[in-house]
């Protein structure tokens, strides 16, 4: 019953931490667009950056809607300082990296 007990504990514990460990956007960043690539064609193509972040915490696999989460918060946190409105993913999330595209549209 006890290891039952510290199983769970350190479960819970994992998980909490997991999903507290990730990037806040800045309050420019709330105001920055994501967009699908084929919706920038007309945009000025400002700079191409590529972000990570972590996959796992403790030995424990992160959710990859967080991971993603986390990307795009990234990168719209370095789009809010290049001076861009708009970021778009040139690839997908892959292992906690991506590509992101930054743009000024509006």
């Amino acid at each position: 019953m006890k290891k039952l007990s510290l199983v769970l504990i350190g479960l819970c514990v994992s998980v909490t931490v997991t999903g507290c460990i990730s990037t806040k956007q800045t309050p420019a960043a709330e105001k920055i667009l994501v967009l699908a690539v084929e919706r920038v064609r007309n945009c000025t193509e400002l700079a191409k950056i590529h972000v990570t972040t972590s996959t796992n915490v403790a030995g424990v696999v992160r959710r990859e809607d967080w991971v993603a989460e986390e990307l795009t918060n990234i990168a719209k946190n370095k789009a809010a300082q290049k001076g861009g409105d708009t970021v778009a993913a040139l690839s997908p999330a892959e292992n906690g990296e991506q590509t992101f595209g930054i743009y000024r549209c509006l």
